[in-house]
C-alpha cells in the first residue's frame, strides 16, 4: 500500500494481501540485501517473544523476482502509531507521559532480551547517552 520506512537491512511496508484487500493491514519488512541471514535470525527471535508491545510475525520467507535473486521478506503485525520524534513535536508530553513511555519500552526490551535479542538501535543510543556523545 505504502513505504512506511526504512533502516540499516530493510524497508517497511504498510501492505494488505493482493487477494485480500479488505484484510487488516500488516508490516511487510523487505531486506534490502540478498539473502539476508539476519532477516532468518530476526524471524526465529520474533517467533518466540509474546509481548503486547512487540508486534508479532505472521509470515516469513524470500521473494524471488529472477531465479537468481532472492530478497528475505517478514510480515508483522501492523501497529498504527507516529515515530517517537513525531509524537513527542505533536504530543509535547509530560515527565509522566515519557516515563510511562520508557517504562513500556523497558518492558518491551525485557521480554526481547528474556527471549535471547538485542535491538541493536537501542543499543547504539544507550552507548551515545552513556557516552555523551
Amino acid at each position: 500500500m505504502e513505504l512506511r520506512g526504512r533502516g540499516s537491512y530493510g524497508i517497511v511496508f504498510r501492505a494488505v494481501h493482493a487477494l485480500q484487500q479488505d484484510a487488516e493491514p500488516v508490516a511487510l519488512k523487505l531486506a534490502v540485501n540478498l539473502w539476508d541471514a539476519r532477516f532468518a535470525r530476526e524471524a526465529e527471535l520474533l517467533s518466540r517473544i509474546h509481548h503486547p508491545a512487540v508486534p508479532r510475525l505472521l509470515d516469513h520467507g524470500h521473494w524471488q523476482p529472477r531465479q537468481t535473486l532472492s530478497f528475505p521478506w517478514l510480515v508483522m503485525e501492523w501497529i498504527e502509531g507516529l515515530p517517537l520524534y513525531e509524537w513527542a513535536y505533536a504530543q509535547r508530553p509530560s515527565s509522566r507521559q515519557v516515563l510511562q513511555l520508557l517504562a513500556r519500552l523497558a518492558r518491551a526490551l525485557d521480554a526481547t532480551h528474556s527471549a535471547g535479542g538485542l535491538h541493536r538501535d537501542v543499543l547504539r543510543i544507550m552507548h551515545l547517552m552513556l557516552h555523551g556523545v
